[in-house]
């Protein structure tokens, strides 16, 4: 581990740099937590986005159950998906496997560092495809 030989070095220096050594464990300190928090935010956009596209297929399901119109359970997919604030992507029917839907929504993290860093900014946006489950 480069970080632990780094460190081991810095305080076995004996010319008083103290406090250069406890600079540097404080910003690897801190890139360290802002990383996990913005992981985090990225991961809780995940599952907003999975658990909108979920639930905005069930409702289509059950929607086109009751009125057998696509385009009002497309409608009520979109409302769903915007009702959890996030993003109505897609929506595609599957009418001879039992009236399957599925629907996709999206969700943009709201992180610190990541979207500054061009490698880590493809990790902001999350997207979530599920599909409806049952037959009618």
């Amino acid at each position: 581990m480069w970080l632990k030989r780094a460190a081991n070095r810095l305080l076995r220096e004996e010319d008083g740099s103290f406090l250069s050594t406890a600079v540097f464990l404080a910003i690897i300190a801190a890139i360290i937590v802002i990383a996990v928090i913005d992981g985090g935010r990225c991961l809780s956009a995940k599952h907003e986005a999975a658990d909108a596209a979920q639930g905005a297929a069930e409702a289509a399901f059950h929607d086109f159950g009751i009125y057998k119109n696509l385009n009002h359970a497309e409608e009520v997919a979109a409302e769903y998906c915007e009702s959890q604030n996030t993003d109505y992507i897609s929506f595609n029917k599957n009418l001879y496997e039992g009236n399957t839907f599925d629907v996709t929504c999206g969700k943009q993290a709201d992180t610190y560092v990541f979207k500054r860093i061009p490698v880590l900014k493809e990790l902001i946006d999350q997207e979530e495809t599920k599909t409806s489950t049952g037959t009618s």
